[in-house]
């Protein structure tokens, strides 16, 4: 058990680090979507039909063929370093489809309706491997992202994490362009 003076300490630290995210003019707005696998399984959608099937000896969730997304609600990002991709041989551009970005997440409650009630209130969506973020460049254009790794900004990961995204061009379904 920490020692309240500390874990109060590390408490302002994660509240100042989301104030600074939420407020910054770099800031984008985006959703949060969680990739489930769906099963051929008739009788139960959350098993595979049986042991010997592609579904169930897929090495990870992203050799799946079926999925269906959920949307888990809307978080700020604020991107912090640029790593880059592929270069094309003409030295043109970035291949985008290669590009990662190490980046703040702070999810919040689009019901509050001031900016310092979604800083106070942090909701308790948990991010993980495998999510989807939907960055909202301007209106009817997104950028699509997936978390691949979190990194931690301090000795204790409750306090502060940084995602590392990968670029998703491939997705297959029509986004919710805007914020309610």
């Amino acid at each position: 058990m920490l020692n309240t003076a500390v874990n109060r300490v590390a408490g302002g630290r994660r509240l100042a680090t989301r104030r600074i995210v939420m407020n910054t003019l770099a800031t984008v707005p985006s959703q949060i979507w969680r990739k489930h696998v769906e099963y051929s399984n008739a009788q139960d959608e959350a098993t595979p039909n049986s042991a010997l099937s592609f579904e169930a000896l897929a090495v990870s969730a992203q050799d799946e063929p079926n999925y269906r997304y959920e949307h888990l609600g809307y978080a700020y990002v604020l991107i912090d370093h640029f790593n880059g991709g592929y270069v094309h041989k003409n030295q043109s551009f970035i291949n985008p489809s290669d590009l990662s970005i190490t980046a703040q997440i702070e999810p919040y409650d689009e019901n509050l309706v001031t900016q310092l009630e979604q800083i106070s209130n942090i909701p308790d969506v948990v991010l993980k491997e495998g999510d989807l973020l939907g960055l909202m460049i301007y209106q009817d254009f997104m950028l699509w992202f997936e978390i691949v790794g979190q990194t931690g900004q301090t000795m204790m990961a409750d306090f502060g994490m940084k995602y590392i995204l990968n670029r998703r061009d491939d997705l297959q379904f029509e986004p919710i362009t805007s914020e309610k």
